[in-house]
């Protein structure tokens, strides 16, 4: 399925406990029921290197809910952040609530699978990235200094191009680009923690106060797409903005 990863059939994580889980079986088990035998509708994203489809899929025909998205809020499979980063703010809640793989420790599903083809018995944490070949989000620089990540998925991916030497850089997923401040394609909404009040304020670019303002993930800061996307993460648009202008993006280089 587009943009999650979850642990392998034979896949074995840690509980809190320290006793031994088969999330492997688990992961599957949470997609057999998420499913609960009704036929499944899936919208074609992409095709892999292997030829297969990679698609959302929902339940009940397509009126039941994303599968994907089921999965990733239950801790039974990861955001597949390098190649999208529509399921994050999902995993970022059920590691918060220590659900699934995050209750304990686990090997993230693409660093396990590259120890059963190298034979190698070492264990990773769960903020290990992908082996540096599968690291291919585009992190530009714009002329006037902004810098925005490109995923794989990203309309202008393809007509992106880095230069290393002018600082531009290559990263593993979605969450590394925004911890180094870039931004994502198309998403210029600021998503800001006020400090005095720790109240949730978003800011669109006509907002007068949005130069200022800088966006700090490790803090749980973040960027949206839209003023509906960050109201619907419980985030309040900030003194000040316009409410006919909420949720555009008139920035330039989207």
């Amino acid at each position: 399925m587009f943009g999650i990863d979850a642990p392998e059939l034979t896949q074995t994580c840690k509980a809190a406990s320290g006793a031994t889980a088969a999330c492997g079986q688990v992961a599957r088990q949470a997609l057999l029921d998420a499913i609960a035998g009704q036929p499944v509708k899936c919208d074609v994203q992409t095709t892999d290197k292997y030829d297969r489809k990679v698609a959302i899929c929902y339940a009940n025909s397509g009126i039941g809910p994303d599968l994907g998205r089921t999965l990733v809020a239950k801790g039974a499979a990861v955001a597949y952040r390098h190649y999208s980063s529509r399921y994050v703010a999902d995993e970022e809640a059920a590691k918060r609530a220590k659900l699934g793989v995050w209750e304990g420790s686990f090997t993230l599903p693409w660093d396990f699978r590259r120890q059963q083809q190298t034979g190698s018995s070492s264990s990773s944490d769960s903020s290990a990235a992908p082996d540096s070949s599968e690291c291919l989000v585009k992190g530009n620089i714009a002329s006037d200094g902004d810098k925005v990540y490109h995923l794989p998925s990203s309309p202008s991916y393809s007509s992106t191009h880095i230069s290393q030497s002018s600082g531009e850089r290559w990263f593993c997923n979605a969450n590394e680009a925004e911890l180094a401040g870039w931004r994502p394609a198309g998403c210029t909404i600021k998503g800001d923690i006020d400090a005095a009040s720790s109240k949730k304020l978003y800011y669109t670019s006509q907002h007068g106060q949005y130069k200022a303002v800088q966006v700090d993930v490790a803090t749980g800061e973040r960027w949206f797409c839209s003023s509906s996307e960050a109201v619907a993460a419980g985030w309040a648009a900030a003194p000040g903005s316009s409410s006919n202008m909420a949720g555009r993006n008139t920035l330039p280089g989207l």
